[in-house]
C-alpha cells in the first residue's frame, strides 16, 4: 500500500471515530429532563377549544432510547 493511501486510511478512520463520538455525546449535551408540558387545543382557524387541556409527560433521556 502506498504512503498516501495509508495516510488517507488513517485520516478516514479518525474522522469516522470523531463523527461517532459526536453522535453519541449529542443527547447528553441536549440536557433533556423529565417533566410535563401542558397546552391547549386550537381549531384550524386558531380558536381555542374551551375546557380541553393536553398533558404530555416524559421521563427524560432514558425513555427516548427504549
Amino acid at each position: 500500500m502506498s504512503k498516501p493511501l495509508r495516510i488517507f486510511d488513517k485520516l478516514s478512520s479518525l474522522l469516522l471515530w470523531m463523527v461517532l463520538l459526536i453522535v453519541n455525546i449529542s443527547p447528553a449535551l441536549a440536557d433533556i429532563k423529565p417533566g410535563t408540558i401542558t397546552g391547549t387545543i386550537t381549531t384550524a382557524d386558531g380558536q381555542t377549544v374551551p375546557g380541553v387541556t393536553v398533558n404530555l409527560k416524559g421521563g427524560g433521556i432514558a425513555n427516548c432510547y427504549q
